[in-house]
């Protein structure tokens, strides 16, 4: 996955500031006639969905004289989300297909050896600047992927081969790879596993955004100091954005033994499946 994609604005930001523009729906409708067209990918079918490029032009035609304020795009939050009261609490706001979802949950099942929860799994951020800091080396994950009652699915873009195998050789378990998912390439692809999932743990990066806007459960490890993104804030441990978020801030001991307290969580989730 090229690491320009996790840093631009059109893929984390967009997610985030959609969620402000639904709220200007009615102001859309008004302006822009209603016409069907062809599907797209995921974010392109809400861009669609919402009128937002019919709208940009309709705004484009107005004269300063004819409005009385601007605000940019990531500017609305100041104005809409005054306060963490002020976010909605929602379920999801992107739906992936429902027959690729299926699918997956089928395929999934198929493989679960009798495990009770499927758990997604992603530890790495390809961010240039800053992923690093917020990535963890699946060795690390090895105490959490031995948790009865769980199978585990790869996330993960990028080449991850050589990483799962030795995983998977040193936990003594199988990560599922679906072979047929381009992870960096197909969002909708990714959406729809993630939905399948019965829960997404990851680092933060793309998977998390998605997992969140698609509303499905989600565990987020987060660093203590560099890396952490000022959208996750401090001392919570829920998000204001996605409401089936849970935030797990990294212990003083390290990315391991922060994913070791978690496995105890997990193996808990899956004995009451």
């Amino acid at each position: 996955m090229p690491e320009a994609r996790e840093a631009s604005p059109s893929v984390h930001d967009s997610l985030r500031h959609v969620t402000e523009l639904l709220r200007k729906h009615e102001v859309v409708e008004s302006l822009v006639h209603r016409s069907p067209g062809p599907r797209q990918d995921l974010v392109e079918t809400l861009v669609h969905r919402m009128h937002l490029v019919e709208l940009q032009k309709q705004l484009d035609t107005l004269h300063p004289a004819d409005y009385d304020f601007q605000a940019p795009l990531g500017s609305l939050g100041r104005w809409l989300r005054r306060s963490f009261d002020c976010f909605p609490r929602h379920q999801g706001y992107l739906k992936p297909d429902p027959g690729r979802v299926a699918a997956y949950r089928s395929r999934l099942r198929e493989r679960a050896r009798g495990a009770s929860l499927c758990v997604g799994i992603s530890w790495t951020s390809a961010n240039k600047d800053f992923g690093q800091d917020k990535s963890t080396g699946l060795a690390d994950w090895q105490g959490l992927l031995r948790t009865p009652g769980c199978s585990f699915v790869n996330l993960q873009y990028g080449d991850t081969a050589a990483e799962r195998a030795a995983a998977e050789k040193l936990a003594g378990v199988r990560i599922e790879h679906l072979a047929d998912l381009d992870l960096y390439m197909d969002l909708d692809g990714l959406a729809a596993l993630c939905a399948a999932c019965d829960l997404v743990i990851t680092v933060s990066n793309v998977t998390v955004h998605v997992a969140g806007a698609v509303g499905c459960p989600a565990w987020l490890v987060l660093p203590r100091f560099n890396g952490r993104l000022w959208y996750w804030f401090l001392d919570r441990t829920d998000s204001p954005w996605y409401p089936s978020v849970r935030i797990f801030d990294q212990l003083p001991g390290g990315w391991r033994e922060t994913l070791d307290a978690m496995a105890g969580e997990l193996a808990a989730l899956a004995s009451r499946r």
